[in-house]
């Protein structure tokens, strides 16, 4: 083991670390953890809880869960939880609101605000997603409503995704990652860096355009022509000689629906397009692996060579099988 793995409990430092499991994807809400720690006897159920590798934050958040095992020889202290986006998830709303005039972030900034920890987070945008987002004339939070579904409802309106980075910033906006690779995998001439490759292609639930028709909800405007929005949105990547069309019905916030149509392309994109690997150890020079950043990919076996933006990445430690890998989920970079 090359990297320094410590978990830190509200103060407390451990380091000694018999399993550990860590598992990140920018499409799913919330990251999570599991731990097996030496000398954890004290930590209780909703401790504050940090992951660092190599001095580096690689995962913020909150024990849910604490379980205890022993015999007279030794004890074990098993724990599970959640990043600090599972604190969003649980926060439900109270109480009937009628919002008005208010943009993505402002309505970010009211909710998340009353949320312990979750308050002091950074909230970007990326991607252009500023301009998009717009004023809505209403919003109306219901009772019992999650602050996550409203304020991910509200980001898919103006085509804008709703996720937590492994830095601690909200992020309204879409995965692209920032600057150039960095991180590389090559399987080429007889050099390879991987331990293990998947590679799946699927157009089962892909089309190769999509048609939203839409109606502004940031408009008090009862002319038709304001209302109601259509963009068609074509996917040049789609494979073969035929076409699929998906129509959906939407609502927007002053923008286009196109912004809505290439986010659900996107989307579709990832999902019938990943690139597996497992990596040996947490890092590559130097930098813990982490998703929302970008890889080069030189893989003979594929095929492919290229930058593929790396949507997922998982932690897998079991000191006793000698296992110390990272399992690495790309998908390819940029808009449809």
């Amino acid at each position: 083991m090359t990297d320094e793995i410590l978990i830190i409990v509200n103060d407390t430092t451990f380091d000694k670390i018999s399993e550990l499991h860590v598992a990140a994807d920018i499409y799913t809400a919330a990251a999570s953890f599991d731990a097996v720690v030496g000398g954890g006897k004290n930590i209780q159920e909703g401790s504050r809880i940090k992951i660092a590798v190599n001095g580096k934050k690689s995962f913020d958040g909150i024990v849910d869960r604490v379980a205890k095992t022993g015999s007279k020889s030794a004890d074990t202290v098993s724990i599970s939880g959640r990043d600090l986006m599972g604190l969003i998830i649980d926060s439900h709303i109270t109480s009937f609101t009628t919002i008005s005039g208010k943009t993505l972030r402002q309505v970010a900034e009211y909710y998340l605000r009353q949320i312990d920890f979750v308050r002091h987070l950074n909230i970007t945008y990326n991607a252009g997603a500023e301009a998009l987002d717009v004023p809505q004339e209403f919003i109306q939070p219901r009772p019992g409503m999650t602050v996550f579904d409203l304020l991910s409802g509200i980001a898919a309106a103006r085509g804008i995704h709703f996720y937590l980075r492994a830095d601690g910033n909200i992020m309204f906006g879409r995965p692209q990652g920032y600057g150039g690779p960095v991180f590389y995998a090559w399987c080429r001439d007889g050099r390879n860096n991987t331990l293990d490759y998947n590679f799946t292609s699927d157009i089962s639930q892909r089309y190769s355009s999509i048609v939203v028709y839409a109606q502004d909800e940031s408009t008090d405007s009862t002319d038709a022509a304001s209302l109601n929005k259509k963009a068609t949105i074509n996917d040049s990547t789609f494979p073969g000689n035929f076409a699929k069309t998906l129509v959906i019905e939407a609502q927007v916030a002053g923008v286009s629906p196109a912004a809505q149509g290439r986010m659900l392309m996107e989307q579709q994109r990832f999902n019938g397009w990943k690139l597996e690997y497992i990596m040996n150890g947490f890092t590559q020079r130097g930098s813990p692996f982490r998703p929302d950043a970008l890889m080069a990919v030189d893989d003979e076996r594929v095929p492919f060579t290229g930058e593929c933006l790396v949507y997922g990445r998982q932690f897998t430690l079991k000191k006793a099988e000698a296992v110390y890998t990272t399992t690495l989920t790309l998908g390819l970079r940029g808009l449809a």
